[in-house]
Parts: C-alpha cells; sequence; structure tokens
C-alpha cells in the first residue's frame, strides 16, 4: 500500500512539472523580409486560437510574449500567411511570400520593380509560364499574341534562320535589356524559353530612362534566379517533341492534266491564233502513254517530308539557403528541315548560371554566366528559291535518267531551268554550308543597400561578352545525264555546285 501510495506522490509530481514547463511564457523576437529580404513593416503576428498579438516595426522586427508549444501565424496584405509553431526557439527570421496575385502586379520598370496599379507609363509584362504555352525554337515567336500593342511576324521558318521582326506599336528594333544588360534582338531569339522569369514591355515614356536607344520602346527580360533556401536541390526536366507541317502550299499535276493545260493555253492565246489557229503543244501519241498507267513524276513529294520534328529539352538545379542561392539550366534544341536528304537541320546548346550571394546584411551580389552554342546545316545553295524551283518541274521530266537512279536527269528541255532539285537539296552532292554561333557572356552586380534611407540602394555592375561565329562552306561539282534511248547510252554534263 506505501509502494502503491509512493508510485502516485512521484507520477503527480512530474505530470505538474511537465504541465508547468509546456505553459511557460517565453518571449520570441524576430524578424519579418519579403521576396526581395526587405524588411516588412506592419505586419500581423498573432497567436493561433487567441487575439494576443503585435506588428512589425519598420525595420520588420517584433517581440511577443507566447506560450511554449503555441503557434504564431504571421500575416500581410498581399502575401501568404505563414504559421511557425514555438517549441525552443526565440529568434526568428521569417521571409514572406507573394501570393500569386501579387506576384502577377509586379513588373519590371528600368531599374526597379512596382506594381501596375502605381505605374503612369505604359508597361506590359508576361511570365515564364505563359511564355512556354507555346512552344517554338525562337522565343521571340512564342511572343507572338501575349504582349498588347507588340508586333511580331515570323518571316522564315527555315532551322537556325531566327528571322522574326518585332517591333512596339509600329517603330523600328526595340533595344533589348537582359538582366539589366543590353543585347541584341539574335542573342534574345535564342535563348532557352525556361531560363526567363519574366518578360516586360516599356513604351513610350516608360523607356525614357534608357535614353535615346529607347525611342522604339525597351523589352526588359528577366532570367530565373535561385528561389530555394532550405539547403536542398530542386532538380526540373522539361522537354517536348512537336511536328510541323506545311499549310496551303500548291501541288501540281499530273503529267497528262499538264499537257492538257497547256494545249488549252496555246489555243486561248488570241494574239497567236487570230488569223491561224496553232498546232497542239502536245499530240495525243503523247499524251495516251500517261493515260494508259505510265507514271508522272512527284517532284514535291521526292524532295520535301510532310511532317519535320523538332524537340527541346531543358534541365535546370535550383538550390542554396538564406545567404547562397543558384540556379544552373541546361537546354538543348534541335529543328529538322523539310528535306527528304534531312541535311537542313540546326543544333542550339544553351546554358545559363545564376548565383545570388548575401555577402553582408547590406551587400549583394549576383554572378550570372550565359552560353549560347548554335550550328546551322544546310545543302549549298538552297533557300527559299528551292520550293518555287521544286514546284515549277515538269511532271513529265524524270528525276533520273532512264529510271535509273545511278544517273540524275539533267534534260534541260523539261527540267526548270536546268535544275534537278533532288540533287541540289542533297550536301553531299553539291556540298554544304555550316554556320555556328557561339556565344558568352559573364556578368557581376554588386548592389549596396545604403543606411538611413529605405529604399534606396546603389548597383555597380561589369559585363563581358563574347561573340565567335564561324562559317564552313564546301562546293562541289557533280555530274547530270541525258539518256540517249537510240545508242542506249548515258550523256554527262558537268554542273557547279549553285551558288
Amino acid at each position: 500500500m506505501k509502494q502503491r501510495k509512493r508510485t502516485f506522490i512521484i507520477m503527480a509530481f512530474l505530470f505538474g512539472f511537465l504541465s508547468l514547463g509546456y505553459g511557460q511564457t517565453v518571449s520570441v523576437s524576430g524578424v519579418i523580409t519579403d521576396e526581395l529580404n526587405e524588411p516588412v513593416a506592419g505586419a500581423t503576428i498573432i497567436v493561433a486560437g487567441t487575439t494576443q498579438g503585435v506588428v512589425s516595426d519598420a525595420d520588420g522586427k517584433f517581440t511577443i510574449s507566447v506560450a511554449s508549444g503555441s503557434t504564431l501565424q504571421v500575416s500581410y496584405i498581399g502575401y501568404t500567411t505563414q504559421s511557425v509553431r514555438i517549441t525552443n526557439q526565440r529568434s526568428l527570421n521569417i521571409k514572406l511570400e507573394p501570393t500569386a496575385t501579387s506576384l502577377e502586379e509586379l513588373v519590371v520598370v528600368g531599374y526597379s520593380k512596382q506594381k501596375k496599379a502605381t505605374l503612369t507609363g505604359s508597361i506590359v509584362a508576361v511570365n515564364n509560364d505563359e511564355i512556354i504555352v507555346t512552344k517554338n525554337e525562337n522565343v521571340v515567336n512564342m511572343l507572338t499574341g501575349k504582349l498588347p500593342g507588340v508586333r511580331i511576324s515570323q518571316r522564315s521558318s527555315s532551322p537556325g534562320d531566327y528571322d522574326t521582326r518585332i517591333d512596339i506599336r509600329g517603330f523600328g528594333d526595340p533595344l533589348f535589356v537582359i538582366d539589366g544588360i543590353p543585347r541584341d534582338k539574335d542573342y534574345f531569339a535564342r535563348m532557352a524559353p525556361d531560363e526567363i522569369e519574366n518578360v516586360s514591355v516599356l513604351k513610350d515614356g516608360a523607356a525614357a530612362i534608357y535614353g535615346l536607344r529607347a525611342a522604339n520602346g525597351v523589352i526588359l527580360v528577366t532570367t530565373k534566379s535561385g528561389t530555394s533556401q532550405n539547403g536542398k536541390v530542386d532538380i526540373t526536366y522539361t522537354g517536348n517533341y512537336t511536328l510541323q507541317t506545311f499549310l496551303y502550299v500548291p501541288h501540281g499535276v499530273s503529267a497528262q492534266d499538264y499537257m492538257t493545260l497547256r494545249n488549252e493555253q496555246n489555243w486561248q492565246d488570241f494574239n497567236g491564233n487570230y488569223l491561224v489557229r496553232r498546232n497542239p503543244i502536245y499530240g495525243q501519241d503523247e499524251i495516251q502513254p500517261y493515260l494508259d498507267g505510265k507514271p508522272s513524276y512527284d517532284w514535291m513529294a521526292a524532295v520535301f517530308k510532310d511532317v519535320t520534328p523538332q524537340q527541346q529539352h531543358n534541365l535546370s538545379f535550383d538550390g542554396g539557403n538564406e545567404k547562397l542561392r543558384y540556379f544552373v539550366s541546361l537546354g538543348y534544341a534541335k529543328q529538322e528541315g523539310a528535306y527528304k536528304t534531312d541535311d537542313l537541320y540546326s543544333d542550339r546548346w544553351n546554358f545559363r548560371s545564376n548565383v545570388d550571394a548575401m555577402i553582408t546584411n547590406r551587400l549583394k551580389a549576383k554572378i550570372s554566366v550565359g552560353a549560347i552554342l548554335a550550328e546551322n546545316h544546310r545543302p549549298n545553295g538552297t533557300g527559299w528559291s528551292t520550293y518555287k524551283a521544286t514546284w515549277l518541274m515538269r511532271p513529265d521530266a524524270p528525276i533520273y535518267a532512264n529510271d535509273n537512279p545511278l544517273y540524275l536527269n539533267g534534260d534541260n528541255s523539261r527540267l526548270y531551268d536546268g535544275h534537278n532539285m533532288v540533287a541540289e537539296t542533297n550536301a553531299d552532292i553539291v556540298g554544304y554550308n555550316i554556320n555556328k554561333q557561339r556565344r558568352f557572356n559573364g556578368t557581376l552586380i554588386l548592389t549596396y543597400d545604403i543606411p538611413g534611407v529605405k529604399g534606396l540602394s546603389a548597383k555597380a555592375s561589369y559585363d563581358y561578352s563574347l561573340s565567335l561565329p564561324e562559317g564552313t562552306e564546301y562546293r562541289s561539282t557533280y555530274n547530270l545525264y541525258e539518256y540517249n534511248q537510240g545508242a542506249d547510252s548515258y550523256t554527262p554534263s558537268t554542273k557547279n555546285s549553285p551558288a
């Protein structure tokens, strides 16, 4: 009996001790900052389930007395409410994250960020989620229809051309500023979409901060920075594989239809028929073999593919802590051309590394390294005229002399302007052009928050850029042949590679 009583007394004592410890009031201090590590004044800190609370001061600091085991709820207009459970900690650093709505309100304007509601100039912006909805090898094309007042027109879809016009309200080429450094349109067009955080367009007076170069407006591009602060690394992979096809491309007619239409054209030519009717260009003896089953020649099908693939891949790493954050991105893109020979294509590699470091409480550094390696291949002499020449090939003109695949047809009486487009789209026959674009840049930005004046900072930047273009051209001569039916022989004619 005495043993039970002693045990009961000890358990009661321990329970009372634990209850006393749990209900102990402690003083907790902390600092509240926003996504830019700026102090948040006026944030509300409330003990969950009570009316007890305080408000952060001008430096974002607060002190509150709470019971150990309680939960603090921190809230501020435009930011997501955060809950922090108090155990043994006595000092807190709480960083608020903007809500999705407030993120959309923030736009880049010159050397700072502002909310759309406070702007007096004309500015539009688009973020990464809106950009990557469209799949294209050219970032400029991906902005089509997403920025009011910005006109975009693609003038060539040939792999590696990146020939797209962009202007603001009908003026000339705008100024491109990427991470605070002026670049050209070609640089922006070749960027990987997954490395871009947002794009802002400054119009009219809003662009005046950049001076005379901004007369046609400014397009500001911000690349991604590291967002993880828990010491972990987030690895993200994105990829897409798409197919392109011709739209509204005319196809030729069969050989018998071609001959019939040519005869009709000749018959309807009043200038040549008003005195004496002309004889048909093609007699029935030339048309009849095709009516009896002789095949016509489809040059469009022989030269071009119906669909052409393109693919994009991107691997990114996001990590860091409160003092050091990094974002690294590696991208690859390939666009194939429409030639059946597969000798028309473009390869591109993109690299981006952004490192943000908090050197002191007031001094921040950002190191950005970027690289673009693009390589374009095409058969020598081909271009937009390839489509016209192929379409104008006569359907009664054989691709190979006497249909022998060892001898490319060179019968000038039937070929369009003496061209054999099957040969001219083959790099092994006519030669090739290889153009390489190698661009490198490194940027160091130091930002110092000036004490005593909230929001005032000094910034210094240094950028080093390098562009190394390289072109290789190889031309070769080749033989076209005419077939002599009487002698059953092939007569070669040497042809230079097209210019």
